[in-house]
């Protein structure tokens, strides 16, 4: 048996194993990470000709083949949980922005969303090193009676956004009901159980509204079956004035205005989500972002699981994600290719993950 170059104690076991990719320190990701070398590729855009497989250095060429005024370009990492979003995005960010052999520093700066930060630290990653006013207010700092009754008043005066309800549906949605089931409720509860978890450090998704509380409400304002196609559209008007209430009046527009800082400053900006949903009520509008090209000047690479895509953005998919399909197809152009990565064990068996590069 030949020694082992490294004293395997406790201490040091817990430093490369008890942790996430993304929490690890720079040295002790390499010693663990096992290269993502199959990566089959249905298409990338690129101005490299690769083989049929790629490697994650690959990859890392295609982002890297921006220039630092290119329109936004999305990369979509597909996967199950544990198949490897975060291993390949944490890679990516230890890559860009590294000092070069001539001794000058690539102009690529990674701004890491991994899964295991929340919503709320998304404005503040994306600003770490530019001088941006980040004044966003963490969520678990909210009342979440004032806030609920906040968001019902807003829908009610702003109930344009919610074009799939007539005004007389709004109200009816909106109404305060004494004894019975009504939105205002609805919402302060889900709030203060997500502040409760985000508290006690547990991975959570934020859903304002279920689908057994949808049914429950129309049931109460319409007195019919709810009709399932309108349901993300409340939730992404809900998630847009609740942004609104942390201090975000725009996500478009701070994204926009973020990508200009960092090019004024001589860098492309690339942004890493392990997890789209992960940025909570973040993630709707920062989509819609990421397949407009002409917004800024990022180059995006987003991670999600084939059951999130299927709910969500798949071919039977009603409501808002319907509307990004659509609008994802019109600018498919933003969208800089397709492969699947393979990881390989010694003994042949293989995890498959999809990605959308």
């Amino acid at each position: 048996m030949s020694p082992m170059s490294r004293d395997w104690d406790q201490n040091t076991v817990d430093r490369h194993i008890n942790f996430l990719p993304s929490q690890q320190s720079k040295n002790i990701f390499h010693d663990t990470h096992y290269p993502i070398d199959r990566v089959y590729a249905n298409y990338i855009r690129s101005p490299v000709r690769y083989d049929e497989f790629l490697t994650q250095e690959n990859i890392l060429e295609s982002i890297t083949s921006s220039k630092l005024t290119n329109d936004n370009r999305l990369f979509i990492i597909e996967g199950a949980s544990g198949c490897g979003k975060t291993q390949l995005c944490t890679w990516l960010s230890h890559q860009l922005g590294r000092e070069l052999e001539s001794g000058q520093v690539d102009s690529y700066i990674a701004l890491h969303h991994s899964q295991r930060d929340h919503s709320e630290d998304f404005f503040d990653i994306l600003t770490e090193y530019v001088e941006i006013d980040n004044q966003v207010i963490n969520i678990v700092e909210l009342d979440s009676e004032k806030a609920a009754k906040a968001l019902v008043a807003n829908i009610r005066v702003f109930g344009d956004n919610l074009r799939e309800f007539s005004e007389a549906e709004v109200q009816s949605l909106t109404e305060s009901r004494q004894e019975r089931v009504d939105l205002q409720d609805i919402l302060a509860n889900n709030l203060r159980e997500y502040q409760a978890k985000y508290e006690n450090d547990v991975d959570t998704h934020l859903e304002l509204v279920s689908r057994d509380e949808y049914q429950l409400l129309t049931t109460e304002a319409f007195n019919n079956d709810p009709d399932w196609s309108r349901l993300d559209h409340l939730r992404s008007a809900i998630k847009e004035h609740l942004t609104g209430i942390l201090g975000v009046e725009s996500v478009s527009e701070k994204l926009a205005s973020i990508s200009e800082a960092y090019v004024e400053k001589g860098y492309r900006p690339v942004i890493l989500c392990d997890d789209l949903p992960t940025l909570g009520v973040l993630q709707e509008q920062f989509l819609n972002y990421a397949i407009q090209p002409q917004k800024g000047h990022y180059d995006i690479v987003v991670g999600w699981s084939p059951s999130w895509y299927n709910h969500h953005v798949g071919p039977h998919t009603d409501g808002y994600y319907a509307y990004i399909k659509k609008q994802s197809r019109r600018v498919s152009s933003s969208i800089n290719g397709r492969a699947a990565v393979f990881f390989h064990r010694r003994n042949g068996s293989a995890l498959q993950q999809e990605v959308h590069a």
